[in-house]
């Protein structure tokens, strides 16, 4: 016979919403458990100053940690220590009174009964209060790039003082597996209205692309392919005030330069890895 989860109803106390890192350090940091609809794991290219010190994280100071392996960690021991406890199998999230009625895979429903939510990201999120604000912050763009040929380069990174190409990473390429030929992924930072203009388009990212690189004196590359596009939206909404709702806009940074780190049994699985 098998278990009916929808009519079981846990309870937790406090509960962080989101899969972001700002939101994993924060679960981390207050030994809470976090529920997501959509991991949220850092661009591969952004890292932290080396003044941050992870140490709390049984890793060596002075380095810069790219974010996304920082992400990783977190989330392995939140894992570890039952932190996690949907993993990322939550469909989409809907709130009434004080239960977070979470819709998981094949539709199920678990019930959870709580007294705050720490909501980090609101996606996919229903039952909130009345938005009284939107703040639209440029959406950021990664154009992914397949150089097919004239991928010798030997560049690692160029920057553009524009929002439109604000940055090129050029990385050895997964697709040839060897460290000789490198593809691209370019940074913009766009505007709602011009995500579908073509002036904006990954066509104009990929021309562009090759006309900087005939410019930092290398030929003409004869073949590069746009492979993917991602776009991160960034609108902040701000909502009316409810005391079952703590809604944090952190960056990473500043939850690090207030960090705490958690005693007890994280702290312990910190140290061994």
């Amino acid at each position: 016979m098998s278990l009916n989860l929808s009519k079981h109803l846990y309870v937790k106390d406090k509960i962080v919403i989101g899969g972001s890192l700002t939101a994993l350090l924060y679960a981390y940091s207050n030994s809470l458990p976090v529920i997501f609809t959509e991991p949220r794991e850092p661009f591969i290219f952004d890292k932290f100053n080396s003044n941050f010190d992870f140490s709390f994280l049984g890793l060596e100071k002075g380095i810069e940690y790219r974010k996304d392996l920082i992400w990783q960690r977190i989330l392995f021991l939140l894992s570890l220590d039952g932190k996690v406890p949907l993993s990322d199998k939550t469909n989409f999230i809907r709130i009434q009174d004080n239960i977070l009625k979470v819709i998981t895979e094949y539709n199920r429903v678990i019930k959870i009964k709580f007294n705050k939510l720490y909501i980090f990201d609101d996606n996919n999120l229903r039952g909130l209060p009345r938005i009284i604000n939107t703040i639209n912050k440029k959406n950021i763009v990664y154009d992914w790039l397949n150089i097919r040929k004239g991928g010798n380069i030997k560049l690692d990174y160029i920057y553009n003082n524009s929002d439109f190409i604000n940055e090129v990473f050029f990385f050895y390429s997964e697709r040839t597996g060897n460290n000789v030929y490198k593809d691209a992924v370019v940074v913009s930072y766009l505007e709602d209205k011009e995500i579908n203009n073509f002036d904006f388009s990954d066509t104009i990212v990929r021309m562009n692309i090759e006309k900087l690189l005939i410019s930092e004196g290398f030929s003409k590359i004869n073949k590069i392919e746009a492979a993917e596009r991602e776009i991160i939206q960034r609108k902040i909404r701000i909502y009316d005030n409810d005391e079952r709702f703590e809604f944090r806009y952190d960056t990473s940074e500043e939850i690090i330069t207030n960090f705490s780190p958690p005693s007890g049994y994280l702290s312990n699985l910190a140290r061994h890895l």
